[in-house]
């Protein structure tokens, strides 16, 4: 009789979930636990299924829904989770791909968004006067860029200068400033000679939704937030650019909108350099904490715009948040 192997990543979750994420996780966990997790190929009948599943899907429809208006409305919170421009995001985050309806009119408008140095801009309030104005954030710029990337043709020029405007603003340490078109602002932070945490995590996921083989895919900057990280693990930590990495930034949450643990295991454990950076397990360590029964997780914190799915609440484990930690557990093998 064979002794059935149980993979070497479950042992950080405790046990392993993928038998109950398959049974019980909505479609995007689905699709991401076969992709990601059993290497199925994307022709396999159950990843189609999965992928069909998702691209009909109340959330899917709903973020759909909200990008109908693009570029409206106006951004008032670069952490608002409910704004169209987080929604954009969202769908990449889910796994859906370039064959769902709708996209190819919906990153033409994005695309079209370009200035004149090729950096794709949002929509926002112009601080002083609260009228509306387009401008390229270092916070959404890359946000922009990584959804057309992952569900438009990456080969578009438009899309090939916005990943150049991005790549020749990066810093001396690898990671990103907080540059921005408004007056004043640039020379406010210029006081301030440090790379922004979540414009360099918004960064480096827009270049992870590159091919493997792409060059221009590196993990250069991930040093910045792994510094960061590691100062606060060793209590000498200090915010940067009002950034802090404390007991809030380890709570478990979804979506991926700002910069806390999960968000930074998911872009950073999809680089192998990265991945194996023992600062990154010390991540991991911390927001698995004590695992639970079964390796099944529940959300440490929620987005309220989502409180209708299994990781808008934080009584039952949630399949989405299991799902990210097992998926960031066995990429660092």
């Amino acid at each position: 009789m064979t002794r059935s192997r149980v993979p070497a990543w479950t042992r950080a979750l405790g046990d392993d979930p993928t038998a109950w994420l398959l049974d019980a996780g909505p479609p995007w966990v689905k699709l991401g636990v076969l992709r990601d997790l059993l290497d199925a190929p994307q022709d396999d009948p159950a990843v189609v299924a999965a992928r069909e599943a998702l691209h009909e899907h109340p959330l899917v429809r709903e973020c759909m829904d909200a990008l109908a208006g693009w570029p409206e409305p106006a951004l008032r919170r670069h952490d608002d989770a409910k704004h169209p421009l987080q929604r954009l995001k969202l769908l990449v985050d889910l796994g859906v791909d370039r064959t769902l309806p709708g996209l190819p009119r919906l990153l033409g408008r994005v695309l079209a968004s370009a200035g004149a140095e090729g950096q794709l801009r949002s929509l926002t309030l112009d601080p002083e006067t609260q009228e509306p104005l387009r401008l390229a954030y270092p916070c959404d710029a890359p946000i922009l860029l990584g959804a057309a990337l992952a569900l438009g043709d990456p080969a578009d020029p438009r899309a090939q200068a916005a990943l150049d405007a991005m790549l020749v603003r990066r810093e001396r340490d690898g990671g990103w400033f907080c540059h921005v078109e408004w007056r004043g602002l640039e020379s406010e932070w210029r006081r301030r000679p440090v790379s922004c945490p979540i414009a360099t995590l918004d960064s480096l996921w827009a270049l992870a939704r590159l091919p493997p083989a792409d060059p221009r895919r590196t993990s250069a900057g991930a040093e910045v937030l792994l510094g960061h990280i590691d100062g606060y693990d060793r209590r000498q930590g200090a915010p940067v650019c009002g950034f802090q990495a404390g007991k809030r930034f380890r709570r478990r949450k979804f979506p991926l909108v700002w910069y806390d643990a999960l968000h930074v295991l998911d872009v950073l454990t999809s680089f192998p350099d990265a991945a194996g950076d023992v600062r990154l397990r010390s991540l991991l360590d911390a927001a698995i904490g004590d695992a639970p029964p079964g390796g099944r997780f529940k959300a440490g914190s929620a987005w309220m715009a989502y409180k209708g799915f299994d990781f808008g609440q934080k009584r039952e484990p949630s399949p989405t948040i299991t799902f990210l930690l097992a998926r960031a557990a066995r990429r660092m093998g």
